[in-house]
């Protein structure tokens, strides 16, 4: 596997062994003391490493060694955080010890102040992003019935919008986000 010279610096000759347990697309090489995650180098990997940088000092989370990105890869080198998982067996097999684990954590994620938050993966932002990437798509295929494509999309989404402004209230973000995906 090819890594970048910052990267096998950093790493030297050390053995290493592959997790398999992520559910994830990215390879995964556990280290002694270290972590390389790497993975295509797309919106969602940029955010991850952002989302670690903001999360310093403010969690317990792993330090970043160094974050590269060569050929359209990803290669993100953090530390290796200290515990179990909580798929372990000794967690699993104990449950009301793992609730107790995972509740604390989530209190503890939610407490963090994320107003100066790097990313926003909030509802209305993933479906706006989720309905102008299916105008994309819907627009390209079918160039020649852009009209009748066009009219079916609207009625739908009009019905979409006012579903979700009664649940939600963010309707006029999801119409910015709906006619900017003409734009492009």
């Amino acid at each position: 596997m090819f890594l970048p010279d910052k990267i096998c610096s950093l790493i030297a000759d050390e053995n290493y062994k592959i997790d398999n347990i992520g559910m994830s697309e990215a390879s995964v090489l556990m280290y002694k003391n270290k972590i390389l995650k790497v993975q295509e180098y797309n919106e969602e990997a940029e955010n991850e490493y952002r989302m670690l940088q903001y999360l310093q000092g403010k969690l317990p989370v792993p330090s970043i060694y160094t974050h590269e990105i060569s050929y359209g890869k990803s290669y993100l080198l953090m530390s290796k955080c200290a515990g179990e998982m909580a798929c372990s067996h000794e967690y699993m097999n104990n449950p009301n010890i793992l609730c107790k684990l995972l509740a604390n954590g989530l209190k503890r994620l939610w407490s963090i102040d994320v107003s100066d938050c790097p990313s926003d993966q909030g509802l209305s932002c993933k479906l706006a992003k989720d309905v102008t990437e299916a105008c994309r798509i819907i627009l390209t295929v079918n160039t020649n019935n852009i009209k009748i494509i066009h009219i079916r999309i609207m009625m739908n989404y009009f019905c979409f919008v006012n579903w979700i402004s009664n649940q939600i209230g963010r309707r006029y973000d999801i119409i910015y986000y709906w006619t900017n995906c003409f734009k492009t």
